[in-house]
């Protein structure tokens, strides 16, 4: 398997597409679904390291425990 790096704002960017047709989140069910695709599309072993740190770059109106819940539902949700 091949991984491919991607900056924060380039997976911003493809979340906003793939989430919001592609417009800017606006409240904060948009930013929580932001972070869902985020958690879906990141690797498990850094999805919650990672999405904290897109969650404070991009200062998203989410809590820590926000983010948690998020990265625990979409990791458990995986298709292995």
């Amino acid at each position: 398997m091949t991984s491919q790096f991607q900056s924060p704002n380039e997976m911003l960017a493809k979340s906003k597409e793939v989430m919001l047709d592609g417009r800017d989140p606006v409240t904060r069910d948009d930013w929580a679904l932001i972070m869902n695709c985020l958690a879906a599309n990141i690797m498990p072993d850094a999805c919650e390291s990672a999405c904290e740190v897109m969650r404070i770059l991009y200062d998203m109106p989410l809590t820590k425990e926000d983010v948690q819940q998020i990265v625990e539902f979409q990791i458990a949700h995986r298709e292995e």
